[in-house]
Formats: structure tokens, C-alpha cells, sequence
């Protein structure tokens, strides 16, 4: 659904920050979130992203693996293109000329990523197109009350 589009950009979001705080810092000073530049690559399960060979690998491993994996290759795609990412002060032109996927890559990228997230984030990517509405997007009752234990969990680590 659309309203499982919005929540997995938010989730794009979150894991580039785990996996990058840097580069996440980064694309936040420059005001983008993973809702103004990947919302076409999820709203297409990455079908968007040229050679079309290669996005018909990469939606063969969402299909036998699941949708949510988008959330992961997603940040992968925003992780690979770090070093010129950082290096711009316009970001958005950057993600907007994407190099060649290689599907393979990408997949792998998004394993390594995954395997580093913490289980709450993993579980959220995982059952997100299935459970979340638009009420939960725009700060509805159950999102607020995720929030709130998260916090509470960081309170308590730190």
C-alpha cells in the first residue's frame, strides 16, 4: 500500500543511520530523507534503477525473499554512493543521477547492512508493509508509543 511506501522510506531513514550515522547526518543537514529521494524506488520495488536486466535480478530477490528488502537495498544504494554523497554540497543531484545497478551487489550490500541492525529495527523493516497505516505515518498512537519505548531503551544504554 501507499501507506507501507511512506513508513519503508522512514525505515530507509533509520537504517542509513545505523549503518552510516556520517553519511545520514550528512543527507539530514542537506534537509533529504529517504521520503524526498527513494520514494520512487520504493514505490517501484527498485524498478527504476537502469539496466532493466538488473532490475528484474533485484526483483526476483524481493519476490522470493520479501518486499520489505527494499528498506535494505535501498540504504544499500544510498550507503554504495557514500564518498560522492559526502562529498557535495548538493546531495539531491547526486542521488538523482544513479550509477548502473549490479543487482548482486546490491543485495549483498543490503545483507551486510542488515546483519548490523538492531533486532526492533530488523522486525519493524520486516512486517512494515504488512501492519503499518497512514495513521501510524503521521504520528498516530501505536507510532507514538514505539517512539516512546525506543527512547526509553536508549535512556537506559546510555
Amino acid at each position: 500500500t501507499i501507506d507501507a511506501v511512506h513508513v519503508a522510506c522512514g525505515l530507509i531513514d533509520e537504517t542509513v543511520a545505523a549503518a552510516d550515522p556520517e553519511l545520514a547526518q550528512h543527507l539530514c543537514a542537506h534537509a533529504l530523507s529517504a521520503r524526498i529521494y527513494a520514494f520512487p524506488w520504493v514505490l517501484s520495488l527498485g524498478t527504476c534503477f537502469p539496466p532493466l536486466s538488473q532490475a528484474v535480478a533485484l526483483l526476483d530477490f524481493l519476490f522470493t525473499q520479501g518486499v520489505h528488502g527494499i528498506v535494505a537495498c535501498a540504504a544499500a544504494r544510498v550507503c554504495s554512493m557514500r564518498t560522492p554523497l559526502l562529498a557535495s554540497q548538493r546531495p539531491m543531484q547526486v542521488l538523482q543521477q544513479l550509477p548502473s545497478m549490479k543487482a548482486a551487489d546490491v543485495v549483498a550490500q543490503a545483507g551486510e547492512i542488515t546483519e548490523r541492525l538492531e533486532w526492533g529495527l530488523l522486525e519493524r523493516i520486516r512486517t512494515h508493509p504488512y501492519t503499518h497505516t497512514m495513521a501510524a505515518v503521521s504520528g498516530g498512537e501505536r507510532e507514538k508509543k514505539e517512539k516512546s519505548r525506543e527512547r526509553k531503551r536508549l535512556e537506559r544504554t546510555v
